[in-house]
């Protein structure tokens, strides 16, 4: 749970930073994150870009499962 709370709240952060980029790059010169943003496809193709967030809040659920399975083996050949 924790590291899952983890990602939430560094996800969160970094959406709030972006906000502030992406609003204050119109009054730049030029507007680099926007353009890196185009070249992904605007997150709607995964091939292009896959946020690492939606990986990585598999990872504590993959291993619980794990553990549960070898927890359940071990009370099942007690």
């Amino acid at each position: 749970m924790t590291w899952q709370r983890s990602v939430q709240a560094h996800k969160g952060l970094n959406s709030g930073k972006f906000k502030v980029i992406h609003t204050l790059e119109p009054t730049l010169p030029i507007a680099l994150f926007d353009a890196e943003w185009q070249a992904v496809g605007r997150v709607k193709d995964p091939k292009l870009y896959l946020p690492f967030t939606r990986i990585e809040v598999w990872v504590p659920r993959i291993f619980s499962a794990l553990h549960m399975a070898l927890i359940i083996q071990y009370l099942i050949h007690i």
